[in-house]
């Protein structure tokens, strides 16, 4: 609530004290109330929608091929500190 339309609506109370009691829980329930922070959403065009699909399948694979290059790896870490003798 804008502080305008507060003193607006405020104003309208009779009693002194209810209408100061109105008037300080404006504020501080404003004091506590976050900012809204507003998403922009933008169309995006069958182009942008097919970068974006064809991005992420990228990405897929090479988390794909990362991770079978890591199982490849990992045993031959293995047997050599194995054969020097120092268990993983």
């Amino acid at each position: 609530m804008v502080d305008n339309l507060c003193r607006r609506l405020v104003r309208q109370i009779r009693n002194p004290e209810d209408r100061h009691k109105a008037h300080t829980l404006h504020h501080t329930a404003r004091g506590f109330t976050p900012k809204l922070q507003k998403e922009v959403l933008t169309r995006q065009s069958a182009k942008q929608k097919a970068a974006k699909q064809k991005a992420a399948k990228a990405a897929a694979e090479a988390a794909k091929t990362a991770a079978a290059a890591l199982l490849a790896v990992a045993p031959t870490d293995a047997a050599r500190a194995e054969a020097l003798g120092e268990g993983l």
